[in-house]
């Protein structure tokens, strides 16, 4: 996968964007810098894609985005939690991003979600 731009670094001590059990209150708003128009993320969407992200992507593109936010080999995101990662797409202008959320189940049904990376896809990689 190749990458146009990191528009949010990961960060060990980042603030988690929502902290509870409301998680219809958990969705995640991003307007695409290209156009304005708001990406909305709901939690639906970064819960299930905490759970074998891998899956998601081919093994070259899972292999470049583990490197692009500097995954560790434990499987952990950088605030502790499980690395969610998705991509998503402007429904306007067609950009395209990769999303990396720590997600973090600290009691049962309730949450910490620190958003860690935000980047522009430029392009995926085929299957070799």
């Amino acid at each position: 996968m190749k990458f146009k731009a990191k528009l949010l670094e990961p960060d060990y001590n980042r603030k988690p964007y929502f902290d509870g059990y409301e998680t219809d209150k958990a969705d995640n708003l991003y307007d695409c810098i290209n156009c304005g128009n708001t990406l909305k993320i709901e939690f639906d969407e970064i819960l299930h894609s905490a759970y074998g992200w891998k899956e998601n992507f081919n093994e070259c593109d899972a292999k470049d985005i583990s490197q692009h936010f500097s995954l560790n080999i434990v499987g952990k995101s950088h605030d502790g939690g499980w690395p969610s990662i998705l991509e998503k797409k402007c429904e306007q202008c067609n950009s395209d991003y990769l999303f990396y959320f720590g997600l973090n189940e600290y009691h049962h049904s309730t949450y910490k979600i620190v958003l860690q990376g935000i980047s522009q896809i430029e392009a995926k990689k085929k299957e070799a």
